[in-house]
């Protein structure tokens, strides 16, 4: 199976020695029902031996669709906020869809930088 992408996020809450890897192998864009599917995984490494097998790796229901916003984000990855100071959000679909289209921000690019913006928020420490 094809890796499409490898990126490195926080090593694991509790095995701090261990590295983790989010690696996505599949991505459907489905723009007719406003859907990004992905499919993936966390690899679990350490000190240079794959250890995967010993946790749970599998993401489930990976979906970027417009049931959640997200935070509308800067070129320097930073919230925009709204004039009463609150930060911008989007339906998740169509914030990327517009970034997409745009050719501001290529959708490989776009997906690294949530991983990295998710991660900070725990998504992966499963």
């Amino acid at each position: 199976m094809a890796i499409i992408i490898k990126q490195q996020i926080s090593n694991h809450p509790i095995f701090t020695d261990v590295e983790r890897f989010v690696t996505i192998t599949r991505i459907a864009n489905n723009a007719d029902v406003k859907q990004i599917i992905l499919n993936g995984h966390i690899e679990y490494i350490n000190d240079g031996v794959d250890v995967t097998s010993n946790f749970r790796s599998q993401i489930d229901n990976w979906i970027v669709g417009n049931h959640y916003s997200v935070q509308v984000r800067d070129e320097n990855n930073e919230p925009i906020l709204d004039e009463n100071g609150e930060e911008l959000t989007m339906p998740a679909f169509d914030y990327f869809h517009s970034l997409i289209l745009a050719n501001q921000v290529p959708l490989l690019s776009l997906l690294q930088v949530y991983i990295l913006n998710d991660d900070e928020k725990g998504a992966f420490n499963f």
